[in-house]
């Protein structure tokens, strides 16, 4: 007997092999068609890369489960990065943590390159191309409004930690 994870495991692979793909170039113009900046794409290790600005925050779109010669590719993976100097990898995993647990967040928020005394925060997507599912206006507006709410995420934690320290001191 399947499990329910099994199920839901093998739904989304065939959902993914019907994927309408899309190729490095096409994924480009459309970060560039809904307002994206210096977008750049480049093949990392057999890996199309886009790299651009989206309201004036850095990010990068990696590419999976591509054909080749001409890489079209079925999932496109989005992430942005703000660095949090101040604050360390145990603050940072609870910032994300609070992120995670809000009634709807956009994408998901995790921790990268986490130190002693300082960490990223970052946001990511996942956009899997399968069935009536393809990356148009949707997709790229949806990544430029979880940029926009994960920055404002990240000010008002800002705000309230100088505010906190204000308190203390």
């Amino acid at each position: 007997m399947r499990t329910i994870a099994a199920l839901i495991i093998a739904a989304s692979a065939a959902m993914t092999a019907m994927a309408e793909p899309i190729t490095l170039r096409e994924a480009m113009q459309e970060f560039r068609n809904r307002g994206a900046g210096q977008v750049e794409g480049v093949l990392l290790h057999g890996v199309p890369v886009i790299k651009g600005t989206i309201e004036e925050q850095a990010f990068t779109a990696s590419m999976f489960q591509c054909d080749v010669p001409d890489y079209a590719c079925r999932v496109v993976i989005a992430r942005s990065c703000v660095d949090m100097m101040s604050i360390g990898a145990a603050e940072a995993l609870q910032l994300a943590n609070t992120y995670n647990l809000q009634i709807e967040p956009r994408g998901y928020a995790l921790v990268s390159r986490a130190s002693s005394g300082s960490a990223s925060l970052c946001v990511q997507s996942r956009y899997d191309l399968g069935g009536d599912s393809v990356f148009d206006m949707s997709e790229t507006f949806e990544w430029r409004e979880t940029v926009t709410e994960f920055d404002e995420f990240i000010n008002q934690a800002r705000r309230s930690a100088v505010a906190r320290n204000l308190l203390t001191n």
